[in-house]
């Protein structure tokens, strides 16, 4: 299956305290330690871009949840709050704050019942996360009648649905299976309480439980059709594996910051039609950028040397790596001509080109490392000798 990898942001994760219990000899037992409290939380400093937020056995309630929602984004993407006692009351005041371009939510382990699950459905209901991704609800009390009131609002791009331990049922299993999102691939139920009547459900669906996880159940999805990316404020984008055609990459630019710093899209089969499309999109604050593995040939090397003959000031200061394209000399000549003034290292192995494009390397004053095929490198000049007095 092709999988889509998109990254940004960085990652909070805050651990609360939790009583150490020590073992011993029956005659020499270990002193009781004071259990300690869960820390008193303050609201999270002004966040300016995608994260992903932990919060992970701190015992949440009203108070700390409204307090750390105060300045997270609206593009944040993932919510990690696994073991905090939330209850239904905190799972209503969550599913009140979860930013609508969320793609993972975990709360385990956080006592929450079917009333609790009926409000993320409303929620779900009145605004359709479509980016979910990953839904992990294991290790509460959903029930079969959370269960049915939730199937109904999951959305059709969840690929990952973990529900263990919450004795949905066979009920809750076909009331899933009714509602089945689109693209849902993997759905855990360990310890649901269900009997032959859900097993039988979900194999009919085209699920299969694995051999090594108990509890697992698989079937294949086509992958999913891009969606624009939100609106972002800082550049990392990673796509691998996708077949990318022009209306795709047409549709991901749309919301690239102007300082799009790092860009790989290896092995997405983009060709000169992609690249293309591509080229117009790269900003001048690049300075890495990754096209591995994508078949552009000499049109499509010859589109990013266009680029960079257009808009000389793209930054490109880190690497590019453009290996596994059959770039012949045509393509390679074109690039050395044109090379950003600050690129320092190009990255060249399973082209077609020779003599003629290894030469024009040259003349842009690049050369092959000794100990790494296909490693091009800028050659800095030695400055001239001071004049004899």
């Amino acid at each position: 299956m092709n999988k889509i990898y998109v990254w940004f942001g960085a990652f909070i994760l805050l651990v609360g305290g939790s009583q150490v219990m020590a073992s011993a000899a029956a005659d020499d037992p270990a002193p009781a330690l004071p259990a300690r409290a869960a820390p008193q939380l303050l609201a999270l400093p002004e966040l300016d871009f995608d994260e992903m937020l932990g919060l992970v056995g701190l015992n949440l309630n009203a108070a700390d949840i409204i307090a750390i929602s105060k300045n997270w984004p609206a593009n944040m993407k993932g919510i990690v709050l696994d073991g905090n006692n939330l209850g239904d009351e905190g799972m209503r005041d969550i599913a009140s704050v979860i930013p609508e371009g969320v793609t993972h939510i975990e709360l385990t382990n956080n006592n929450i019942g079917s009333d609790g699950v009926i409000a993320l459905a409303q929620r779900l209901q009145n605004q359709p996360f479509i980016h979910l991704y990953c839904l992990n609800l294991s290790n509460n009390a959903i029930g079969s009648p959370g269960m049915i009131t939730l199937s109904p609002h999951l959305p059709a791009r969840l690929n990952s649905l973990w529900l263990n331990k919450n004795n949905i049922g066979d009920a809750g299993v076909i009331a899933l299976l009714q509602h089945l999102p689109t693209y849902l691939q993997s759905v855990w139920l360990a310890n649901n309480e269900f009997a032959e009547d859900g097993r039988q459900a979900l194999i009919n669906a085209g699920f299969a439980e694995s051999n090594e996880i108990r509890g697992h159940w698989e079937r294949h999805v086509p992958t999913p059709p891009l969606l624009p990316l939100p609106p972002l404020t800082r550049g990392t984008l990673i796509i691998t594996n996708r077949n990318l055609d022009v209306a795709d990459i047409n549709l991901l630019s749309q919301n690239w910051p102007a300082d799009m710093s790092f860009l790989m899209l290896r092995k997405n089969n983009l060709d000169a039609a992609g690249m293309k499309a591509l080229t117009p999109h790269l900003s001048v604050g690049l300075r890495s950028l990754g096209l591995s593995d994508n078949n552009i040939g000499d049109d499509g090397a010859i589109a990013l040397a266009q680029r960079f003959q257009s808009e000389p000031s793209i930054k490109l200061d880190g690497r590019l790596d453009l290996e596994d394209n059959h770039i012949g000399d045509n393509g390679i000549i074109a690039l050395a001509q044109h090379i950003p003034p600050n690129l320092q290292t190009i990255w060249l192995s399973g082209n077609d080109f020779g003599v003629a494009g290894q030469q024009a390397l040259i003349d842009a004053h690049f050369a092959e490392d000794d100990k790494i095929p296909g490693l091009w490198e800028r050659q800095v000049a030695a400055a001239p000798a001071a004049a004899q007095h």
